[in-house]
């Protein structure tokens, strides 16, 4: 290791000009020599003391160089891969403000599989944020918040999306004067958790004739939490100015804010510490049993009869997912919550996931029913450890208001959610089908009025379901399957499925016998032509609407629009039917309303 006598203890790369002579530079200018206890640092930061490896740089540029711009020269990197060294298994990370976003592709490849990353940025850059995607880990996440670190609501906006969970690490790199760096330390700073600290990128500009630098704002911070020091060369040491007006760059401070010292078993419980095996854990059946969160592999919002119960089914002939025995868990939809409040539903749910899981877990019921909390929805995913992947299957998502959807944002954020779309007649009419099973003498007016019912059209429009989820999540990525294919071509689907999630191939890619298409499927009934053509009248700006969403580029999981969707249609809706206590005459004023 250095002893901090080296001219680059700096960190910087010497071709920066400089009125520094070489005796000053012999004892380590320019903030150097120092007193011994400036040497002394945490324990927390002893891993960056050694110095870096060859690989270590080798694997930072190659990230590095994928995100450079023509005429951009790799960026100097030696400092932040010592200082990153901090983030190995961490699960909440935030950057605010760098540009090109190669570092946080860099800290996703050091971060814990399931981590958070939120990247903080004035301008949106789509093509380097898919670049970060891509380079993710199988279970990480990451949200791009578009705004402006400066103002208090965007860190308002982050609070909100991070609910209850806490930072693990804070990256600052917006710009480095004092006000910037002291106002983004103030605002973000005391979202961190508990063992969390904040970073500083050129933490030792002194500013120039107009501006103060971020060295004035971290000697302010020093004065009651305590700043060290990481160069890309040389020792970790406490925070110490410069002792000259060269620029210095390339060193990264650190600090570990007060509060985040103290223990917080709130915090331990949302960000828990590295998994225990199985068989480790011998007791999980308590709240307060630490058990590795995971989240689902994919989400799926609907539609009701499009196909759903044939997706289920399928992924656990993957071999490789997890599902409930009851397929919908429509947690964040909050029905569960509801169902609390009917004690025999309880025990009803309870007797059901107790046979399930063969008399193990009460935990995973007791947080589905009588402990039910958006927070401990990805726990409900956390007790399969045979299992790789997981799914959430429930076509109430299609229903979700605005408000659920944000209300619920951290675990669709960048998750893949996929929409099955059906022709809207053919699934109203499937809909009213399956109802018609339990009771086949319906008269007329009772099928027409079921087809037309308000919670039918809410499940049959689909754009206006897409629309609520792009509108609320900033990283919407959400693709569309339509029943057609599912019908014709099964194991084409699963093949571009897995292609998609990035899994292991579908047994029935090889062999697509094992695969059928044909799952819940409802008593046989011919739509009456009436009816067919009343509902195609009704529906007809429903398609027409979707048909304008599935323009939009990257939605569709296979280009190949069905033969509902490649018509024309009417382009004004018409007034609904509005349902009545007793249907009685429902059809023929129906009709009535086509003349």
């Amino acid at each position: 290791m250095d002893n901090g006598n080296d001219p680059k203890s700096s960190g910087l790369p010497l071709s920066v000009g400089s009125d520094i002579g070489d005796v000053e530079r012999s004892m380590g200018a320019p903030f150097s020599p120092v007193l011994e206890t400036y040497r002394e640092i945490p324990e927390g930061l002893k891993i960056c003391k050694d110095a870096l490896s060859a690989d270590e740089i080798a694997e930072a540029d190659a990230i590095r160089h994928e995100f450079l711009v023509e005429g951009q020269s790799v960026p100097y990197m030696q400092d932040i891969v010592r200082a990153f060294r901090k983030l190995k298994g961490k699960w909440t990370y935030a950057e605010i403000g760098t540009t090109d976003r190669s570092n946080l592709a860099y800290a996703a490849s050091l971060l814990a599989d399931d981590a958070l990353l939120i990247g903080v940025f004035s301008n949106a850059d789509e093509t380097a944020d898919a670049m970060i995607r891509s380079r993710l880990k199988s279970g990480q996440n990451y949200i791009f918040l578009k705004g402006d670190p400066r103002k208090i609501d965007t860190a308002s906006e982050m609070s909100r999306l991070l609910g209850k969970r806490k930072l693990d690490a804070l990256f600052i790199d917006r710009d480095n004067t004092a006000y910037a760096v002291m106002t983004d330390y103030a605002y973000f700073s005391p979202m961190l958790g508990s063992g969390g600290f904040a970073m500083f990128h050129d933490c030792l500009w002194e500013g120039n004739h107009q501006y103060k630098g971020a060295a004035d704002a971290l000697a302010e911070i020093d004065r009651f939490e305590p700043v060290y020091l990481v160069p890309g060369f040389g020792e970790c040491r406490r925070f110490a100015r410069p002792l000259f007006r060269d620029p210095t760059w390339g060193v990264v401070g650190f600090c570990f804010p007060a509060h985040t010292q103290a223990v917080n078993k709130s915090t331990q419980k949302l960000a828990p510490k590295p998994a225990k095996s199985a068989a480790i854990v011998k007791d999980r059946t308590t709240l307060e049993t630490q058990i590795p969160l995971k989240h689902p592999t994919l989400i799926c919002i609907g539609a009701q009869r499009s196909g759903t119960t044939w997706l289920a089914k399928a992924l656990q002939e993957h071999g490789s997912f997890w599902l409930p025995g009851n397929k919908e868990y429509n947690y964040l939809a909050r029905f569960p919550r509801n169902r609390v409040l009917d004690r025999k539903a309880y025990d009803r749910l309870a007797r059901k996931s107790w046979l399930f899981f063969g008399g193990r877990d009460k935990h995973w019921w007791k947080i589905y029913t009588r402990d039910w909390s958006l927070d401990n929805y990805a726990e409900l995913f956390s007790l399969h450890e045979d299992k790789e992947y997981s799914a959430d299957v429930s076509p109430s998502y299609s229903l979700l208001s605005e408000g659920e959807i944000r209300a619920a944002q951290y675990y669709l954020e960048g998750r893949p959610l996929l929409f099955l779309a059906r022709n809207p007649i053919d699934r109203a009419w499937s809909a009213t089908r399956k109802i018609m099973d339990d009771d086949p003498e319906r008269n007329m007016d009772v099928v027409a009025y079921q087809m037309f019912d308000v919670y039918t059209r809410a499940f049959s429009d689909y754009a206006a379901t897409i629309k609520r989820y792009r509108d609320v999540l900033q990283d919407c990525n959400l693709k569309i399957v339509f029943f057609d294919d599912i019908e014709s071509r099964p194991a084409q689907v699963m093949s571009l499925l897995t292609r998609w999630l990035g899994i292991g191939p579908h047994p029935a890619e090889l062999n697509p016998s094992l695969i059928s298409s044909k799952r819940n499927a409802a008593r046989e009934i011919t739509l009456p032509d009436e009816l067919r053509d009343a509902a195609e009248a009704y529906y007809a700006p429903f398609i027409e609407e979707f048909r304008e969403v599935c323009k939009i580029p990257g939605i569709l999981l296979s280009e190949d629009l069905p033969l509902w969707l490649t018509g024309t249609a009417p382009k004004t809706r018409p007034p609904a039917p509005v349902p009545q206590p007793q249907p009685q005459g429902f059809f023929r004023r129906l009709l009535s309303r086509r003349t």
